[in-house]
């Protein structure tokens, strides 16, 4: 255990110097609650001050987040002085942890543009239920399409201009809860839902949200092949986008 706790200091704090040298920094291991302590830790304190040294703009999580871990990144985002404006969570595992990375595009002194989730990775097969529930979470999340029940009810993500869901298996049952959220859409310009197991049935409520939205400037589809492999699917979709003109 100690040998963990060694080797994850010694690769936190290669990264660490990164933050004053690369744009982009990648943490692979990012599953590694004391890793992302102290890379935490460090944002935090750099952050804090203006004129810090750090030069990276865009952080890759690579392998999945504790809700630990996802709560520091939430704190470390959030300073006055944060230079970072992309962030990609990559292998994230239910629905709880969705919402808090969405979440951490949300605070008062978060400046994230870009958001990307990527290879959503639950314990077991989905159901169309899961799928559901993941397109509902991902909706509230995003455009703040949340129940009208109470005080709990969110905005949209105050500056994130462009979304990428990557391997979301939402299928039809996701786009449609999607399409009002998207159609109703004026903060997100690129939304891009790439394999996310989008079919033939998912058709109409793809060509609703092309259609009814008036803010979104790029839809990407791309490796829905099921989708895309479709001669009608192709059809109505480029039919809509050539009526909106």
């Amino acid at each position: 255990m100690e040998g963990l706790e060694d080797q994850a200091a010694a690769e936190a704090q290669i990264l660490i110097k990164r933050l004053a040298t690369h744009r982009v920094l990648e943490v692979k291991h990012s599953s590694r609650d004391r890793l992302m302590e102290i890379i935490t830790d460090a944002l935090i304190s750099s952050s804090s001050v203006p004129g810090s040294e750090i030069i990276t703009r865009s952080i890759v999580f690579r392998s999945g987040l504790s809700l630990a871990s996802l709560r520091r990144v939430q704190t470390a985002l959030n300073q006055p002085h944060s230079p970072i404006i992309e962030i990609e969570f990559v292998g994230l595992r239910s629905t709880e942890e969705i919402a808090l990375a969405l979440d951490c595009c949300r605070q008062q002194h978060v400046a994230i543009r870009r958001l990307r989730l990527e290879n959503y990775r639950p314990t077991g097969r989905l159901s169309h239920e899961d799928r559901e529930d993941v397109a509902r979470v991902l909706r509230d999340g995003i455009f703040g399409e949340d129940s009208l029940l109470g005080d709990d009810s969110k905005e949209p993500l105050p500056l994130v201009t462009c979304m990428e869901l990557v391997r979301y298996p939402i299928g039809a049952i996701g786009a449609k809860v999607l399409t009002d959220a998207v159609s109703a859409n004026k903060s997100i310009e690129i939304l891009r839902l790439l394999d996310c197991d989008l079919r033939s049935d998912s058709m109409y409520y793809v060509a609703e949200m092309i259609r009814r939205n008036t803010f979104l400037q790029e839809l990407d589809l791309s490796y829905n092949r099921h989708y895309l492999g479709s001669p009608l699917t192709r059809e109505i979709t480029i039919k809509t986008l050539v009526k909106k003109g």
